[in-house]
């Protein structure tokens, strides 16, 4: 099962979304697509969270701040995000994933991207 999951973030600010799934899904992968490039800087950067129901435990995280080892997002590139934790990265019926996105200084412009959750149905025993 796909859920796709766009967010818009201004300049500047923070934003917190939720990814809701009404059944038991075991997650498999992240991947992630911007629609403008983002240029890694040390002052002016996005970074992305993505955690666990608990809403603490954090699960993937991409950032372009380049003083923390993030990298430019390119508009358009689908990338794979690293999934960290996966015995906490299930969900239980009627949980969701936290995500949280920030902004380090003020971006050039706001920005929308997709991250896209790959779920497997989870199995009872």
């Amino acid at each position: 099962m796909l859920v796709p999951i766009k967010i818009a973030q201004a300049t500047t600010g923070a934003v917190t979304n939720f990814v809701p799934v009404p059944l038991g899904l075991n997650l498999q992968s992240i991947t992630l697509v911007g629609n403008i490039t983002l240029a890694a800087n040390g002052t002016n950067h996005l970074t992305i969270n993505v955690l666990a129901a608990d809403g603490a435990t954090a699960l993937a995280s991409r950032t372009t701040n380049s003083g923390a080892s993030g990298t430019t997002l390119t508009a358009g590139t689908v990338e794979g995000l690293a999934v960290t934790n996966f015995d906490a990265s299930g969900l239980a019926a009627n949980e969701a994933y936290k995500i949280t996105t920030a902004i380090g200084g003020t971006l050039a412009n706001a920005t929308e991207f997709v991250l896209m959750f790959e779920f497997a149905a989870a199995r009872s025993v």
